[in-house]
């Protein structure tokens, strides 16, 4: 099989937190980070509370979850974004190679730089887990 796709850069990383004020002021007030957005997301277990901030090339996506993981502890890098071309060409591809998808579909977020992103998430071997997103 052919790669008619392309990896082009981290898109972000995900960052989990318990208190996404108290983070905001540290990353933005103590390391310069400016926000790009605030916003929450309705999801089956509640209310994901995030907010984009970014400083040069580097953006963190804050996310601040309701209790229902206890893998999901604070501090921890909750998952890297990989910005692509042909995201289905991607996923062709990786599940190809048996990579399993957390999801059956792609779904579409906002970008925090204007218009949408079409997204996927997997896992990397250690149980990492890796978005991969497409502007569309």
């Amino acid at each position: 099989m052919s790669n008619d796709f392309s990896i082009n850069r981290q898109e972000h990383i995900g960052v989990m937190v318990s208190d996404l004020e108290k983070s905001k002021e540290f990353y933005c007030g103590i390391l310069g980070f400016k926000v790009l957005q605030d916003f929450d997301v309705e999801i089956p277990q509640g209310v994901l509370v995030t907010s984009f901030i970014e400083l040069d090339n580097v953006i963190l996506h804050l996310e601040m979850f309701p209790e229902f993981d206890a893998s999901l502890k604070a501090g921890l890098f909750h998952h890297i974004c990989l910005n692509v071309n042909n995201i289905h060409g991607v996923i062709e591809y990786l599940k190809s190679k048996d990579v399993k998808f957390e999801a059956e579909n792609t779904f579409t977020l906002y970008d925090v730089f204007g218009g949408n992103l079409e997204c996927i998430f997997f896992k990397g071997p250690d149980g990492e887990l890796i978005e991969l997103c497409e502007r569309c």
